[in-house]
């Protein structure tokens, strides 16, 4: 048998690549077959999101996550809302080794006691100035009833009735929303609120914290009186 078209590709002409299982990358919805091949046109783009504006990300693999036994994908995007929650392990955390055994924490926590598909919150954010991806941007979490299809959930990891977080957690926090925003995966126009905003009167909670709470109040993006824009969880 004859191959048409067969060449052999030195190694030495192809750059270092980095494979998608190296950079931790998710399972893709669909892969669709390219229709040409070779093909006639390259495009060359640049990035639309600076580096900088991003924080550090700690990904699930890195934190040492469990599989979800459910990933449901967000019924809204960009999202509208941001809800900050503090800790219910009143312990914060200062280095990659203790936050990450603290998202281990929470996962179980919420997996075995709450029964929920997978940590509940969408980031968590330690007093090293790192974010842990909990759901991420593009799955709903189970943080808040009736806007887990609507926002982003926040973890401060500690607690925060009485003093701040550090300024690396603040920075971080600033920069993850900053971050949402030019991915187009938040609303430009979106408000920011704390748990205990969406909690009907007779199941008040303290979360986020009454220091963390006043904080947040100060913020240009957030509202008194949020309104889902369903009620469906």
């Amino acid at each position: 048998m004859r191959l048409q078209n067969y060449r052999m590709v030195p190694i030495t002409i192809c750059p270092s690549m980095v494979l998608r299982t190296a950079w931790g990358a998710r399972n893709a919805v669909n892969r669709i077959p390219m229709e040409f091949t070779p093909v006639p046109y390259i495009v060359i783009h640049h990035g639309m999101v600076p580096i900088t504006i991003c924080p550090s990300m700690v990904l699930r693999t890195a934190w040492g996550a469990r599989n979800a036994v459910n990933r449901i994908p967000m019924e809204f995007t960009p999202v509208p809302y941001i809800v900050i929650h503090h800790g219910s392990i009143m312990t914060s955390c200062n280095n990659k080794v203790r936050c990450s055994e603290l998202m281990r924490i929470y996962q179980d926590m919420h997996m075995e006691k709450q029964n929920w598909h997978d940590i509940g919150y969408s980031f968590a954010i330690g007093e090293d100035g790192n974010v842990y991806e909990g759901s991420g941007w593009s799955m709903r979490g189970s943080h808040t009833s009736n806007y887990n299809s609507q926002s982003i959930g926040i973890l401060m990891m500690g607690n925060f009735e009485k003093k701040l977080p550090n300024d690396a957690a603040l920075k971080a926090l600033n920069l993850l929303i900053s971050c949402g925003v030019r991915l187009g995966l938040i609303y430009e126009d979106y408000h920011i609120v704390g748990h205990n905003q969406t909690q009907p009167t007779n199941r008040l909670t303290p979360c986020p914290g009454e220091a963390l709470y006043e904080y947040l109040k100060r913020m240009p993006r957030w509202i008194e009186q949020p309104i889902p824009f369903v009620y469906q969880e």
